[in-house]
Order: structure tokens, then C-alpha cells, then sequence
């Protein structure tokens, strides 16, 4: 990189809206959006935000060092189905699901033991709050507005919804 004039730049993403998908489509059968963690914020952020801003940052000679690619705001699993039951039009509630549960559910799908260790430790470090800081970084790269969790959850629940 240094013969070439580039500057090593690192993009630092946190948790993306798309992580929620199976515990949404569990949330819009049963109205109850389970996981542990539930009371820890997380700046969720769409993959297309994080794609938009990786372009930029791979297009920008300007950038430099680590960008933290986050959402514009951090919500918590309660926040989050309050929001789904806004746009999904259906009382969802948050429930804190135990980790002990959590990792019987992913086992059950024949997940490999080590996959489902970090899963769970992930959603503890969700609960503790370790996902919710908010930047600036991919807003102002991508040149434009982050998606909102809201506009997610429409588009979910559309997708989940045969046409006729």
C-alpha cells in the first residue's frame, strides 16, 4: 500500500438490522421478539448503509486509521418491537431471553458448539451495552442518510408476506 500511495484504513462494523432477522420472523409469528440482552442498546445499521460506506471509504483518499460503522442510533430488543409493532401493525413485546435457552435454540439447529458460545457471549455483550455507541463515520461517508430500523422491519415484514 505504501508504493501505491495508500493509507491503511479500517471500517469497524457493528451489529447489522439483518443479525435480528431470525428472532423477527420468530417476533412476527408469535408477537415475541426473544433474545438475550434484550435491554442493551445497539446501533443496528442495514448492510447496504455498511456497503455504501465501504465504497466510499475504498473511493476516498482522504480517509485514514479506523472508522466506526454504526447506525445513526443505538435501540434496544424493547425499542426494536415497539418499532415492529408500529410497522407490522401487531402487539410485539421484548422478552430477555435466558442464555441458557438462547443456547438451546441454536443448538437445536445443529450449530457447531464454538458457534454457539460466541453467539450467546455476543448477545450478553449486546445486553451490556458494548454495541451502543453511535458515529457519524457511516453517514458521513455514505454522503446520505442510514436506513432506519423501522424502514427494515416494513420491509421484512412485506417480504414475509405471500402476494396474491
Amino acid at each position: 500500500h505504501r508504493q501505491c500511495g495508500l493509507r491503511p484504513t479500517f471500517l469497524r462494523t457493528n451489529h447489522y438490522f439483518e443479525n435480528l432477522e431470525d428472532a423477527l420472523h420468530r417476533a412476527l409469528s408469535t408477537g415475541e421478539l426473544a433474545l438475550p440482552g434484550a435491554g442493551g442498546k445497539v446501533a443496528y445499521i442495514a448492510r447496504a448503509d455498511v456497503g455504501a460506506a465501504s465504497a466510499a471509504a475504498l473511493a476516498c483518499s482522504g480517509v485514514d486509521g479506523a472508522c466506526e460503522i454504526t447506525g445513526a442510533e443505538a435501540l434496544d430488543l424493547h425499542e426494536v418491537a415497539e418499532l415492529a409493532s408500529q410497522a407490522w401493525g401487531r402487539r410485539i413485546v421484548a422478552r430477555d431471553m435466558p442464555p441458557q435457552e438462547y443456547q438451546a435454540l441454536l443448538s437445536s439447529r445443529g450449530l457447531p458448539g464454538f458457534v454457539v458460545e460466541a453467539q450467546v457471549r455476543l448477545r450478553l455483550a449486546c445486553g451490556a451495552g458494548e454495541y451502543a455507541r453511535v458515529t457519524s463515520d457511516a453517514q458521513v461517508l455514505a454522503g446520505r442518510a442510514l436506513s432506519p430500523m423501522k424502514t427494515y422491519l416494513e420491509t421484512l415484514v412485506e417480504a414475509a408476506v405471500p402476494t396474491a
